[in-house]
């Protein structure tokens, strides 16, 4: 009898920690995720497989990896915005519009403003300001690559650089 008792304790302490682990929200990101709905598919997939990206959720809480990894995947798309306005007032004398913001169905922050002081570098008539906002830390910095799915090719930083 207490054989099958301690077989049975076993079983549902085994059941409870396999449960638990499923209900926890430690689960590996997905692209269909629902907190990635309304961005580019393509950007979502090159953020999950950056292995930078990655090693920055470790650890975190459900809620903050979606906001950390939503954040990331617009990152991705106006920094390298951000690069092409650069490149264009650089290259042209002329600071192009740049793209709107990227706005998921469910945004978990308030993204206009997180990422609003790239757009207003943009605008601001003074490229300098740009550049300092696109290598400074804490924006584009030292790791997001310039070209999509190349995570060990140059950075946007590493291209800012080369073009001054």
């Amino acid at each position: 009898m207490f054989r099958n008792s301690r077989l049975a304790v076993g079983v549902v302490a085994v059941s409870l920690i396999l449960n638990v682990s499923a209900c926890s929200g430690n689960d590996q990101p997905t692209p269909d995720a629902p907190y990635f709905a309304g961005l580019d598919p393509a950007v979502v997939a090159e953020v999950l497989a950056n292995p930078v990206a990655q090693s920055r959720i470790e650890g975190d809480a459900q809620a903050d990896k979606e906001r950390r990894l939503q954040g990331m995947v617009i990152n991705f798309i106006v920094c390298r915005d951000m690069y092409r306005v650069y490149e264009t007032w650089l290259t042209t004398g002329v600071a192009p519009e740049p793209s709107p913001i990227p706005q998921p169905h469910d945004p978990r922050a308030d993204w206009n403003t997180q990422f609003g002081v790239l757009t207003d570098a943009a605008r601001s008539g003074d490229i300098d300001r740009l550049r300092s906002v696109i290598i400074g830390e804490g924006t584009c910095g030292n790791w997001i690559p310039l070209h999509p799915g190349q995570p060990d090719g140059p950075t946007i930083e590493d291209a800012i650089r080369e073009l001054s």
